[in-house]
């Protein structure tokens, strides 16, 4: 069974258009991830409320965490009761590529290609997914938003170390072997306090830990599929990527550079919080809007 792409046009049209249809069923069941702050959740409930007045249709809505997002969707979609429309951060990069290939979403082209040009680039390209049931692709999910990767340090932490941010390395291997070898003993030793050079997510729950890492592969130029959805990991140069950013990533940890509970946290907020006080850098993920 589909997931319908009737809240999905009903939601575009409350964000981008003046005015919604009317719609012939009464109720719309809508599961959402939780957000980590409540501003988050507030916009949404927003959302919902301006929709219902504006169409009269009531949407039932339950929030789940977002590490039950997946396995309560899948088991719906088994059951043949999944909800009109679902969204977690996590579909992008787990899911969505495979419940279209599947035959699983549906095809909201009609929706998508006439506002293609209100999109920023590099964002509704990433829905445009093959249909193994048609055989052909289409839109098959409504970009909402982007992330964009930071590394985020604290002036007072490094010159508590005896450096300046004039030290700071530009090359990729230097600047991580920066905050491990210098900034961290330099610390230590300075504050008699046990700080980590690095927080670094790696958690198999955390998200944060699967954009993190895609940032070192990044640096590889790693690319795991072409345009046509070929898988390139027996490229031998792909291979040897996917190899030293792995090295990389894991080497941190290893050094003992970044704090043993990266491995257990579910999220970079949750990890954040924990071990703000311990910290020189940190990973940081920015969300803005795509349209």
């Amino acid at each position: 069974m589909q997931i319908p792409s009737l809240f999905l046009r009903a939601l575009m049209g409350v964000a981008l258009l003046a005015a919604a249809p009317a719609f012939a069923q009464e109720k719309l069941t809508v599961w959402w991830v939780k957000g980590f702050y409540k501003a988050e959740d507030d916009a949404l409930f927003a959302a919902i409320k301006k929709f219902e007045d504006k169409t009269g249709v009531k949407v039932d809505l339950s929030q789940y965490p977002v590490q039950d997002m997946i396995p309560k969707t899948v088991a719906a979609l088994d059951a043949g009761t999944p909800p009109d429309v679902a969204y977690a951060d996590v579909y992008d990069f787990q899911v969505t590529g495979k419940w279209a290939y599947d035959g699983k979403l549906e095809d909201i082209s009609d929706i998508l290609v006439p506002i293609k040009d209100k999109f920023l680039k590099n964002t509704v390209e990433t829905t445009y997914l093959y249909n193994d049931k048609t055989k052909k692709k289409a839109y098959y999910a409504f970009p909402l938003k982007q992330q964009t990767m930071h590394i985020q340090y604290w002036k007072d932490m490094l010159g508590e170390a005896g450096f300046k941010e004039s030290d700071l390395p530009t090359g990729w291997k230097a600047y991580w072997d920066f905050w491990c070898d210098k900034v961290q003993p330099a610390h230590r030793s300075k504050t008699g306090k046990r700080t980590y050079a690095i927080g670094q997510p790696m958690g198999v729950d955390s998200s944060d830990s699967f954009y993190s890492f895609l940032t070192f592969m990044d640096a590889y130029n790693v690319k795991l599929v072409d345009g046509n959805g070929k898988l390139l990991v027996d490229d031998p140069k792909v291979k040897a990527g996917i190899v030293n950013a792995l090295r990389d990533y894991t080497n941190i940890r290893t050094r003992d550079c970044a704090p043993p509970s990266g491995v257990s946290s579910a999220s970079r907020c949750q990890f954040s919080r924990a071990v703000r006080s311990k910290l020189a850098a940190s990973f940081a993920a920015v969300s803005s809007s795509v349209a």
